[in-house]
């Protein structure tokens, strides 16, 4: 995915992977492959290790070639993660054209364990994450964006069982995870129109929801944090990015910034929908974009041990005029 990043001349590469679940939140294809919490866990862990190894040979050689006598991922995988300063704190190849980042989205499905299993993971994982994502894959414990058959048991269990209260409890859980967690970025921030019907309507027609929405961008504003413009929703058939226009536009209108993202799980859809962003970019307002520099790893007065909120997070930004989609 990294060599397709660099053939599409990226100049800033995530890499990213969700947070382990517990064994009562697996899918179905999990527990059908005989995944529990420790694989899931063992999975995150080899994530990082390959993703960091990557990063220190990318950034040391100005190439991802494997190295001889090794045979691609098995390799990387089985490599511990190195305990020696970031990359990014290091002189790089002249040949290294690209930023590696390395984070990991954080879900919240159980509000009363999930914020310190969340804070453990920044903690074990703090020399080699430069940020993470916040979002909400679950209401009430139940995917949202899985398939139609649980998409309705998660209208089920609203009350009252009807669409639109889905839709509420959706941003609802979303107001309880930006306060307990405050993610520098806000990842697909109305993924709940993914199985709606329809899914393309306009917020702002439900005064209640887009009060809420509101509520939440008021949210994401105070503490600083940063929405991000998802174009996989394009590549699932929506007719708009994540999150839609009139939410971009109120953004913008807070003084709110985005970065940009492809969620993509495959090499092939690294860059899917980029050649389409750049005009609705400008059609929504949106004159520049924010890009992750990195986090801040060292807190004023050289105080260390401060946690990932008062380190936060530091942002660049590119005019989308000069972006190269």
């Amino acid at each position: 995915m990294f060599q397709r990043a660099l053939d599409a001349k990226m100049t800033v590469f995530a890499m990213t992977e969700h947070m382990p679940r517990g064994d009562a939140d697996l899918y179905p294809e999990e527990v059908e492959a005989g995944y529990d919490a420790a694989v899931l866990q063992r999975k995150f862990e080899e994530f990082v290790a390959e993703a960091v190894e990557l990063r220190e040979r990318y950034y040391a050689t100005g190439g991802i070639e494997q190295r001889e006598g090794h045979g691609g991922d098995q390799a990387l995988a089985q490599t511990s993660t190195s305990s020696s300063p970031h990359p990014s704190n290091r002189p790089r190849h002249p040949s290294a054209t690209a930023t590696i980042l390395i984070g990991f989205e954080a879900e919240y499905i159980h509000p009363s364990t999930d914020p310190s299993q969340i804070s453990t993971l920044l903690d074990q994982q703090s020399s080699h994450l430069d940020f993470f994502l916040g979002s909400v894959h679950h209401v009430h414990t139940i995917p949202i964006d899985f398939d139609k058959p649980t998409y309705l048991r998660a209208i089920a269990a609203c009350n009252p069982p009807t669409p639109r209260q889905l839709t509420l409890d959706y941003f609802t859980a979303q107001h309880s995870m930006l306060l307990a967690l405050q993610p520098p970025i806000v990842a697909h921030f109305d993924l709940i129109r993914l199985l709606s019907e329809p899914p393309d309507a306009d917020w702002q027609t439900d005064e209640e929801v887009w009060g809420a929405i509101v509520r939440n961008l008021e949210v994401v504003k105070g503490y600083g944090g940063v929405l991000e413009v998802n174009t996989s929703a394009w590549r699932k058939g929506l007719q708009e990015p994540y999150p839609r226009s009139e939410v971009v536009r109120k953004w913008r209108e807070m003084g709110g910034e985005v970065v940009l993202g492809d969620d993509a799980h495959s090499v092939g859809q690294v860059g899917t929908n980029y050649g389409r962003l750049k005009g609705w970019l400008e059609g929504v307002g949106v004159r520049r974009v924010a890009f992750v520099k990195g986090r801040v790893r060292e807190a004023q007065g050289g105080e260390e041990g401060k946690g990932w909120k008062e380190k936060g997070v530091e942002f660049g930004f590119v005019d989308v005029d000069d972006l190269k989609l």
